[in-house]
């Protein structure tokens, strides 16, 4: 009896330990600046990281909300090598608006069981001017994506906090 209970034991050690192996997402996303006004040109930077031991594809979730408005989800999929770590910069131009606007970006990667979420805002201080927020924010939200599930080069050392630096 006590043979099959160390099988028993070293089996679910194995199928514990296998677990272990599998993909661990982690997501870090910010703005900068973070507060801008209409005609700016803000960046995003995202890093997305693999830091489990076993290639995997991320499925890339991103959604916008301003002022209670929600848009998206917009998807995407990311190759991650083991311990692989991407980042990208991506500008855009704020567009006119005529109010105060918060915009907050939450972006989720899922790879396998694992997810990690992060979530960045920015405040854009509104002028007068055209009304065209929700055609261009369905344009910027893809766009994200693309730049994102498009890293395909390592972050070379670069974290986000050192990219966040640069640009301050």
């Amino acid at each position: 009896m006590l043979k099959l209970a160390k099988v028993g034991l070293v089996t679910l050690l194995l199928v514990f330990g296998a677990s272990s192996a599998s993909a661990q997402i982690d997501v870090e996303l910010v703005f900068a600046p973070e507060v801008a006004y209409p005609g700016d040109t803000v960046t995003m930077f995202a890093g997305i990281s693999n830091m489990g031991d076993m290639d995997v594809v991320a499925d890339i979730e991103l959604m916008i909300n301003v002022n209670d408005m929600d848009f998206g989800p917009f998807r995407g999929d990311l190759d991650l090598a083991a311990g692989e770590e991407l980042s990208c910069e991506f500008a855009f131009y704020v567009p006119p608006l005529p109010m105060d606007v918060t915009m907050t970006i939450t972006v989720t990667a899922v790879a396998g069981d694992d997810s990690d979420t992060a979530t960045a805002t920015l405040t854009i201080i509104g002028q007068e001017g055209d009304d065209s927020a929700p055609g261009v924010i369905d344009d910027l939200g893809q766009d994200m994506v693309d730049a994102i599930t498009g890293a395909t080069a390592p972050s070379n050392g670069k974290t986000l906090g050192k990219l966040k630096n640069q640009y301050r």
